[in-house]
């Protein structure tokens, strides 16, 4: 499927959850997103919903570190797992 110029069109509930990106691989954080979601007709909720809030952000030019509640509590270095 392809959207063009994708928006929510209908957010449900709330729920944090920590976050990662490969656009900032040292660190993850606590973000607020919704739970259940519509784009384009199609919805989404749980793991897929905030996935899908975290791709339409950066299309938007925003990080998750801008969705960040508190930079001094909730956000985190990544562990590091030796091979």
């Amino acid at each position: 499927m392809v959207l063009v110029n994708p928006r929510i069109t209908f957010a449900d509930g709330s729920e944090l959850g920590r976050e990662g990106c490969l656009s900032i691989p040292d660190l993850t954080g606590n973000v607020r997103r919704a739970r259940a979601i519509e784009v384009g007709g199609m919805r989404s909720a749980g793991f897929e919903a905030r996935c899908v809030q975290h791709e339409l952000d950066h299309l938007d030019g925003i990080l998750f570190l801008d969705r960040v509640e508190s930079l001094a509590h909730d956000l985190f270095v990544r562990k590091i797992y030796k091979q």
